[in-house]
């Protein structure tokens, strides 16, 4: 072997979404551009290290100079918001919306795709409430903030299942889903150990589907939270 020719071995776990999504690539690419499977990781591997995460790592000038270069393909953002009832306690809605405007500003700032829900419930069920959307139809998404409110239940795991899924339909590699609460479920039916079982699967559920998911406590309830989300768990009580 040429002493200007170096190997190494690359193993791809199928079970991992990132990987099995590389794989497939690899297995698809247009063989008469790259050759070989060596060229094509070749080509990726320097775009990535020089071009995202090389001189282009700070604010470049031009119009990409708000946004941090490489990552606004990679990441995607959700934003879940317990409306219930004792959200209006205190300051709590106000706090929430407060965290909301100032995450949806820096995601924008930045080129990263946000959603943002809120959720409660009503004769109907389970209430869901768009605040702002992936693709806005109108960017007035900012202005629609402000319309956060306290309102009646709560049943968190089917919202944020729907945003979750919201969330898997976006091609970014990272997706991260925060939810802000102040408490356990309270409905109707769905409240207790079968309900924090039922959250807990859905973040099992979602983790291998690449979702990162939070929940942020609000709120005297947060020992609770803690309990249901453990490593997810976030404290913003003041």
């Amino acid at each position: 072997m040429s002493e200007n020719i170096r190997s190494t071995n690359l193993r791809f776990n199928l079970e991992k979404d990132t990987q099995k999504r590389a794989w497939q690539y690899l297995q698809n690419m247009d063989k008469q551009q790259f050759k070989s499977y060596s060229n094509v990781i070749a080509v990726a591997l320097v775009e990535y290290f020089e071009e995202e995460r090389g001189p282009k790592l700070f604010f470049a000038p031009g119009p990409r100079g708000t946004r941090l270069p490489g990552e606004e393909k990679r990441l995607a953002v959700a934003l879940l918001i317990d409306e219930s009832g004792s959200m209006g306690w205190g300051d709590r809605m106000t706090h929430a919306r407060k965290t909301a405007i100032v995450l949806y500003d820096f995601c924008k700032s930045l080129g990263i795709p946000i959603t943002i829900y809120g959720h409660s419930t009503d004769a109907g069920g389970v209430a869901l409430y768009s605040y702002a959307e992936f693709d806005s139809v109108d960017n007035e998404d900012c202005y629609r903030l402000m319309d956060m409110c306290d309102r009646n239940g709560n049943r968190d795991g089917a919202a944020l299942r729907f945003v979750a899924e919201h969330l898997c339909t976006r091609p970014e590699l990272q997706k991260l889903l925060i939810l802000i609460s102040d408490g356990q479920p309270a409905d109707y039916g769905y409240s207790g150990t079968e309900a924090e079982a039922d959250l807990r699967g859905i973040k099992k559920e979602y983790e291998k589907r690449d979702v990162i998911l939070f929940a942020a406590a609000i709120g005297d309830d947060k020992e609770n939270i803690r309990r249901i989300y453990k490593d997810g768990f976030l404290d913003i009580t003041k």
